[in-house]
């Protein structure tokens, strides 16, 4: 308790440092990824960590590329003081993706799990006076959202018992519902209160914290973001140890409030389905991150998350992400266990001269996790992600060939784990589990699944041409659990994924898109038996219900450029 009081008291003192400053934050995934390699390759400020993806206009010098397409261009007001006032509208951006087969798409903030076609569209506008900002961002989508085959019907009785083992631990729906989608989101929106080396304010903004490129292990824009109270770091801020960032969060999460296909079935007299409680359910988080003085390049961090029921909120300390953090349950949820944590520690090592980095992040699931306790009770459900990423500079175009690998295990590695049906972001008091509005907030390959992925691409600046190339293995926990038992082997459901991205600046224009090819074998675990299997087994494995599917995706960014018009007039 003394620790965490602690704590509170340094992150307090921090709110001293006030000048004036606005806070419009770079969110856009491929240009938080472009700082990262021009990081990589010396032009760009080392001391951020990347494992926090947040970068404030006023905050560092950002590449005019980046200015300009993540801030748009300022407006002047006539009768309004620019030192004081400022007005930019931001650029407009547009996605649109068609599936032809089945879901594969993780990672894409609010965009519905859909078959068919699905567009996006956001602009709004930012304004800021002294320390007060606002940005408003609104998002408009629409999906098909046309049927497709989900959980087989055909499995037998005690599968489907297996299956809802899963279900009733998370919101997770396969299909969200049977008509098209129209909604207007929140989107990228906050307001802030901006101080010299920090920001506090409310916002439904995405949040990316850990090292990973493609996967992390508690805060993704794999869900659509969720109306949170946050007090983060605008930039390193340097002390004696070295530059630290941080932030925390204290937020709402949404139900889908969509019910799993079949949820009448019945076996052996029950319904398998167990609806969930509806109430809200709030979220508290913390992310620190350290960049020691002494040793240039190493980035440091831990992270935690928290999540209860409304009606169990009896404290004001269930709201926030400081206490029954350090193994000490201080409010009735927490004794009562039903106040859920996961939560994890992380590095990355960026290796100047050789334009490389390495990246590693280690959580555990429904315990909180600090250096403190970093050895104590493995038996908890534990996770991974790791990489590697490295620039080949390319001496005649000023380009250079990127080389990534990345790893991620999210599937358990004891029996005992499997059994008790302990995969990482269920739930077994809060049953929506670790998500948002149906969809996980963490790793997008979800419960049990497990991720090994090699990209290779061609820079030239923010212009880009990748080729990614992954094996994804869809949750090998419940597959353990259920067939295991019939000492089947061959239901492994994996996917085989080839993706070729293109980013491309033109003007005011910075589009591109992707075209993604999937095969993906013995789809949703299962096998299909012949007429010509012999007895001897010389036979026993052969395709099981392999399906392929395509998805392409085609982005725009339109800055609306004020300026020419101004000059022309």
């Amino acid at each position: 308790m003394r620790c965490a009081n602690k704590l509170l008291v340094f992150l307090l003192i921090l709110v001293s440092f006030i000048e004036n400053t606005t806070a419009q934050s770079v969110t856009d995934q491929q240009q938080v990824l472009y700082l990262r390699r021009l990081q990589l390759d010396g032009k760009f400020n080392s001391e951020f960590s990347f494992q926090q993806r947040a970068f404030f206009n006023s905050s560092v010098d950002l590449p005019e590329i980046v200015q300009q397409f993540s801030f748009g261009d300022k407006i002047a007001v006539k009768g309004l003081d620019s030192n004081q006032y400022q007005l930019r509208i931001l650029p407009i951006q547009k996605l649109d993706v068609y599936n032809t087969h089945h879901i594969v798409t993780i990672n894409d903030g609010s965009l519905t799990p859909n078959v068919g076609y699905q567009t996006q569209i956001s602009g709004g506008v930012f304004l800021s006076h002294k320390k007060w900002s606002l940005q408003f961002r609104p998002a408009f989508q629409f999906a098909e959202n046309r049927p497709y085959q989900t959980f087989y019907t055909n499995h037998a009785d005690m599968t489907w018992q297996d299956y809802y083992q899963w279900i009733n631990r998370i919101d997770m729906p396969e299909r969200f519902g049977n008509n098209p989608v129209n909604q207007v989101l929140m989107g990228q929106s906050a307001i802030r209160y901006n101080l010299r080396s920090s920001s506090i304010g409310i916002s439904t903004e995405n949040i990316w914290w850990g090292p990973g490129y493609n996967q992390s292990l508690l805060m993704t824009n794999n869900a659509a973001g969720f109306p949170h109270l946050t007090y983060q770091s605008l930039r390193p801020l340097r002390t004696r140890f070295g530059s630290v960032e941080w932030q925390l969060i204290s937020g709402k999460l949404k139900n889908s409030g969509v019910e799993p296909i079949e949820p009448r079935r019945v076996y052996d007299t029950h319904f398998l389905y167990e609806p969930k409680n509806n109430d809200n359910r709030f979220i508290s988080g913390m992310m620190l991150s350290l960049q020691p003085s002494f040793l240039k390049g190493l980035h440091i961090g831990f992270a935690k998350m928290a999540y209860l029921y409304q009606a169990d909120a009896n404290s004001p300390l269930d709201y926030l992400p400081l206490f029954g953090f350090f193994g000490i349950k201080t409010t009735a949820a927490e004794k009562a266990n039903r106040k859920q944590m996961l939560g994890s520690i992380f590095l990355r090592y960026q290796m100047e001269k050789e334009k490389a980095e390495i990246y590693a992040e280690f959580g555990r699931n429904d315990k909180p996790m600090v250096p403190l306790f970093f050895m104590d009770e493995l038996t908890v459900p534990t996770a991974f992600v790791a990489g590697f990423r490295k620039l080949f500079p390319l001496r005649a175009h000023r380009s250079n060939i990127e080389l990534g690998l990345e790893f991620t295990q999210l599937s358990l590695n004891r029996a005992s784990l499997i059994n008790d049906v302990k995969s990482w972001y269920l739930g077994n008091f809060v049953r929506q589990g670790y998500t948002n509005n149906g969809k996980v907030i963490g790793s997008g390959i979800g419960p049990g699944g497990n991720s090994q992925l090699m990209e290779i691409a061609w820079n030239n600046g923010i212009n880009r041409i990748a080729l990614q190339v992954e094996r994804r293995i869809h949750n090998n926990d419940f597959y353990y659990y259920t067939f295991d038992r019939i000492k089947d082997f061959r239901r492994h459901w994996v996917d085989a994924i080839c993706n070729i991205k293109v980013d491309r600046q033109y003007k005011n224009f910075l589009f591109g898109g992707g075209l993604t090819m999937v095969r993906s074998l013995n789809y949703q675990w299962w096998y299909m038996e012949y007429e010509d299997f012999t007895p001897d087994g010389s036979n026993y494995f052969k395709n099981g219900l392999d399906y392929i599917t395509f998805q392409g995706q085609i982005y725009c960014n339109y800055r609306l450029d004020f300026r020419r018009k101004t000059a022309r007039k």
